[in-house]
């Protein structure tokens, strides 16, 4: 009876370790095919710039490279970034802007072109959105606008699209001094060679 009892309880024991086992690979393929399906913030970023072009009519612009050196930031994290030593370049505007849209795929290409690695991309809404008509809404916001705008060297950040270089603290370029109320695509490619010619990265 007793060795009845015994091999009764090593095959429970069996049947657990291997039940465990197939659980545990289930849970595995689980995790691994939810990393999988899991959009990257680059894939992310790709995406909601191609459909926003795709959603333009008559777009004129170029659609966006899936390899690009773009990567979204926000107003607290490009005040420290622009401390650097090194050129700090930023595409400023949003994706219901066509302009912002048409020139992003230009400001990728001169990018690479000249070995910048890294274009941050700075949402406007926030500052272009704000009512200042509204006395109870808008005096309190132009103030933070005004002090991010310090903040970032000076720069407006009503003109959109804008694209800016810093370096230490500063603003080495910004195109708004070559661009007033015209976006004509001539300009426009002027600007972005002269920006990515005058500050390159460097070569690998």
């Amino acid at each position: 009876m007793r060795s009845n009892k015994h091999r009764k309880v090593k095959t429970r024991f069996k049947f657990t370790k291997a039940l465990a086992v197939l659980l545990g690979f289930i849970v595995v393929i689980a995790i691994l095919t939810g990393l999988l399906s899991i959009e990257s913030d680059a894939e992310k970023l790709y995406t909601k710039i191609t459909t926003a072009q795709a959603a333009v009519d008559d777009f004129s612009g170029t659609s966006l490279d899936e390899d690009n050196v773009f990567k979204e930031i926000s107003y607290k994290k490009l005040t420290s970034k622009i401390k650097s030593s090194d050129y700090v370049y930023v595409y400023y505007g949003t994706i219901t802007n066509t302009d912002y849209l048409t020139y992003i795929q230009t400001v990728n290409d001169r990018a690479q072109t000249y070995n910048v690695d890294r274009v941050y991309l700075l949402d406007s809404v926030w500052a272009t959105s704000i009512n200042t008509d509204d006395e109870d809404f808008g005096e309190e916001n132009n103030l933070v606008l005004s002090e991010v705008e310090r903040a970032l060297g000076g720069v407006d950040m009503t003109i959109v699209p804008s694209l800016w270089v810093f370096k230490d603290g500063e603003v080495v370029f910004n195109s708004d001094d070559y661009i007033n109320d015209t976006y004509q695509a001539s300009t426009w490619n002027y600007v972005i060679e002269q920006a990515f010619g005058r500050y390159p990265g460097e070569e690998d």
